[in-house]
């Protein structure tokens, strides 16, 4: 431990210097790199330069002591050689298969979920809010959409007792925001939202369902993520069915507290669903999910 601490505190010298050698040194041995090792042989050169910046190894120096798994080493290796020696441009070739850094270049499982979450804080890079556009771009063609949106929400809003007033909101919500009853309260909102559409002419019918189980893991991952919230390709989704990730369409996170609303920790737990969709639907081109914080809803 004192050893970490002194590469931590240490300022660009020939003892940082040197453990970096080293360690390029070892990388260099590992069979079956390709490409890496011309880059790894770039990076060694970059390191014996006057030009070096130590501080961008300590990260992955951290890591070596920290005895993380080969695989998130190699990968978090090549992040830090080619954001420090950027290689030639090379000509394109057909058999040429690069070596990229990223969350699937590691296995995904529990054990590994804390290396894998901060490859994909990496991988995600800068997150924006309200981008403008973003309804019409996935909503706007769709046909029928604003009107039976709009017919299904004037229902809610009829009858003495509406389920939604302008002034409150939705009068039922669940005022403590416990997860059971969020999720109850979700689900009936959903299957009533449904119900509603069912008797307009243009609605098309729905195929899907409220994923409601946020204390089983689904099929088909490794890491044994358990969504919160969400929907799959089920209209009678059942609460003890077995699901599989090939089967969800929209992942959700929920939080108790509405100030968690626009915090990283939320968009990261979405971002974990969101990979292991794509991963087990490798034709889906991107991914649309909702985080529920307290009362606050977000696309």
């Amino acid at each position: 431990m004192r050893y970490f601490l002194d590469v931590e505190a240490a300022d660009p010298s020939a003892d940082i210097k040197y453990l970096a050698l080293d360690l390029v040194s070892a990388l260099q041995n590992l069979p079956g790199r390709g490409s890496f090792s011309g880059d790894l042989s770039r990076f060694y050169a970059q390191i014996d330069s006057e030009q070096f910046d130590a501080n961008s190894v300590i990260p992955l120096l951290r890591d070596v002591i920290n005895e993380a798994p080969d695989e998130i080493l190699l990968a978090k290796a090549y992040a830090t050689l080619t954001e420090s020696t950027p290689p030639p441009r090379p000509q394109a070739h057909v058999l040429q298969t690069p070596y990229t850094h990223s969350t699937s270049s590691i296995v995904n499982s529990s054990e590994q979920r804390q290396y894998m979450d901060d490859l994909l804080k990496d991988e995600m890079g800068p997150l924006y809010i309200g981008i403008p556009g973003f309804y019409e771009t996935f909503y706007g063609k769709i046909p029928g959409l604003e009107e039976n949106a709009a017919a299904v929400f004037n229902k809610c809003q009829e009858g003495d007792v509406p389920l939604y007033r302008e002034d409150a909101g939705w009068t039922d919500w669940p005022k403590d925001a416990q997860e059971k009853v969020v999720l109850k309260w979700f689900a009936q909102r959903v299957y009533l939202f449904q119900n509603f559409a069912k008797n307009l002419v243009s609605a098309p019918k729905s195929t899907r369902g409220p994923l409601i189980r946020p204390n089983k893991a689904l099929e088909g991952s490794r890491a044994g993520r358990k969504p919160d919230v969400g929907f799959v390709d089920d209209l009678n989704a059942d609460e003890d069915a077995v699901y599989h990730w090939s089967q969800v369409l929209v992942p959700g996170e929920l939080k108790s507290n509405p100030t968690f609303d626009m915090a990283t920790k939320t968009w990261l737990d979405l971002a974990r669903y969101v990979r292991e969709v794509l991963t087990a639907q490798d034709s889906r081109r991107f991914v649309l999910g909702f985080t529920l914080c307290g009362s606050i809803m977000r696309l």
